[in-house]
């Protein structure tokens, strides 16, 4: 890819070298690809139930490990202010790590365990990445007034009440089994809000600005 173009493509990537833009470049296409084909499924039925398999476990794991892979690189391309992209980075290997490890020995076991090394793996990936977006945001932010951080928390805490509403509910009803198969069953919902308020709200803090 000529310098030029893809310094318009990967503008954070400046820091690599020519055979790590190479690399970038192709983790990007293969991951688009990956996602559109599971889209294509998804949404149009293409490849029927032949395809199901497929598309449920290996494009998942690809996708996770282009991700893991991209997010490294992005580590490796800048000198100073890795320590929150390798965090990030690592949280991402081991939720990839984790669905391998399902998709290759726990879903061909008679009965799965639940919890599993695999559900470790994955709820890994939650804390992690809530430092890494925390200090990621805040990173070159100025003295913040109470008043924004207000604006956050609300922001933060409406997204959180409309996801509780409309997903724990039904991952509650549709819970069976163990207590600790059905606490494990739930902690991927509460995870997933936390995040995505905490994306939210750190958004508002920065000004509804993306960078």
């Amino acid at each position: 890819m000529p310098p030029v173009r893809f310094r318009r493509a990967f503008p954070l990537a400046q820091g690599l070298g020519s055979l790590g833009r190479r690399v970038l470049a192709a983790a990007w296409i293969l991951l688009l690809a990956t996602m559109g084909l599971a889209a294509l499924h998804t949404l149009f039925g293409v490849g029927g139930e032949t395809l199901h398999a497929a598309i449920r476990d290996l494009a998942s794991s690809v996708a996770y490990v282009l991700v893991a892979v991209i997010v490294w690189m992005r580590v490796g391309s800048v000198s100073s202010g890795r320590g929150p992209w390798a965090v990030l980075a690592t949280g991402i290997t081991l939720y990839g790590a984790g669905n391998l490890l399902w998709v290759t020995w726990l879903q061909t076991l008679p009965e799965p365990p639940i919890p599993s090394l695999s559900d470790a793996l994955w709820l890994a990936l939650y804390p992690l990445a809530y430092a890494a977006v925390v200090r990621l945001a805040l990173t070159g932010v100025q003295r913040v007034s109470a008043g924004v951080w207000l604006d956050g928390l609300i922001a933060g805490l409406g997204i959180c009440a409309v996801g509780a509403t409309l997903v724990f509910r039904p991952v509650l009803d549709a819970a069976s089994g163990p207590a600790q198969a059905v606490a494990t069953n739930l902690a991927y919902p509460i995870v997933d809000l936390i995040l995505v308020a905490l994306v939210l709200g750190l958004t508002a803090v920065r000004g509804w600005r993306f960078d």
